[in-house]
């Protein structure tokens, strides 16, 4: 990679696979970079380059992005009866308590998240997991190119699909932002209540929830809400790749701090440099 003066050199063995530790979600550990704490006005950051030394002992797949601002994003429980969003995004960002319901014991009941910019992942941190004889079985929608109402996510966007039981640990969901990805243009009418107009809205719903023995709704300690870029498959054990953006660079307005996306859970041996500067 080729240095620019202006930029800060950011480097870190990531501290856990999979994009998030549990412990570290809504705090600043385990992040690439952090913006100083000099106001920025625009609350931005640029990537000019990165590189990728996968030492996991196994092909990992990989990416790098923004953590966007709590600031940017609200969260909420779906009730699929009335098609109602209830706004919760205190307790989305907040780390202290169990309280964030992700479902419910009746079908298509789930969660949404909504962002004033294009985001592809959510980091979430799973108090209590979900459970039952019979699995959920969850989809994502997003808001559509009209702002109206809600399109499926394919299988072909889903870099890292919702897991059928939610499991206490901290999980991703990762997928490629759709083409048709519209912004919320109504609020006060279904299916869009009490979401901000303006906003991208991202809904994941058990279609079938958990059933038969021991049945228990899924409910997470927070989450955060990414960007990020250059998501790639298949980068083999003790391998290197680079990407180059000079003279151009990523850049995301209203972030709280820069990490990386690694596949594998033995991560830990894995390298990431970047080119990092605050604008």
């Amino acid at each position: 990679m080729r240095p620019i003066a202006e930029y800060t050199i950011a480097e870190y063995s990531p501290v856990s696979a999979l994009l998030r530790a549990i412990g570290d979600i809504q705090t600043d550990n385990g992040l690439l970079w952090t913006p100083s704490t000099q106001v920025n006005p625009r609350g931005g950051a640029g990537i000019g380059g990165w590189e990728i030394h996968n030492r996991s002992s196994a092909t990992v797949n990989y990416g790098i992005g923004f953590r966007i601002a709590n600031t940017a994003w609200v969260a909420g429980q779906y009730t699929h009866a009335g098609t109602t969003f209830t706004d919760d995004t205190t307790d989305a960002q907040d780390a202290g308590a169990t309280d964030f319901a992700l479902e419910t014991l009746t079908d298509n009941d789930g969660f949404i998240v909504a962002c004033k910019y294009p985001f592809n992942a959510l980091s979430i941190n799973i108090g209590t997991a979900g459970a039952g004889a019979t699995p959920s079985v969850h989809d994502m929608a997003y808001s559509n190119l009209a702002g109206t109402g809600w399109t499926t996510l394919t299988t072909t966007n889903a870099f890292v699909a919702p897991v059928a039981v939610w499991a206490a640990v901290s999980t991703p969901v990762i997928w490629v932002p759709p083409a048709d990805w519209g912004k919320v243009a109504a609020n006060g009418a279904a299916p869009f209540d009490n979401i901000p107009v303006g906003y991208y809205a991202i809904r994941i719903r058990a279609t079938t929830a958990n059933a038969g023995a021991g049945l228990v709704a899924a409910v997470a300690t927070a989450m955060e809400v990414w960007r990020l870029f250059d998501l790639t498959e298949g980068l083999t054990d003790n391998s290197t790749a680079t990407k180059n953006y000079f003279p151009a660079e990523l850049y995301q307005q209203d972030i709280s701090g820069v990490g990386a996306y690694i596949s594998s859970v033995t991560a830990l041996q894995s390298r990431v440099t970047a080119f990092i500067r605050e604008r």
